[in-house]
């Protein structure tokens, strides 16, 4: 696994432990949640495809009808 893909996990981890979304008031209409949802792509595909994954993922959110692509 690269540093970066290492670094991304451990912010992702990080923002989880503090609260996620709900600290900010925000709900994912998916399971897993978002931020799950990213830290496994980044461990599956690496750094960049996983980053690429989570954002479009993230961008999802607020529109349920849309499927996910990896599930």
């Amino acid at each position: 696994m690269s540093p970066l893909a290492r670094i991304l996990l451990w912010l992702i981890t990080f923002y989880q432990r503090r609260g996620g979304g709900e600290r900010f008031l925000v709900s994912c209409n998916f399971e897993p949640s978002c931020s799950r949802y990213t830290h496994e792509a980044i461990a599956r595909f690496g750094a960049i495809d996983g980053m690429r994954l989570g954002h479009a993922r993230i961008h999802r959110c607020n529109r349920p009808d849309l499927l996910d692509p990896i599930g």
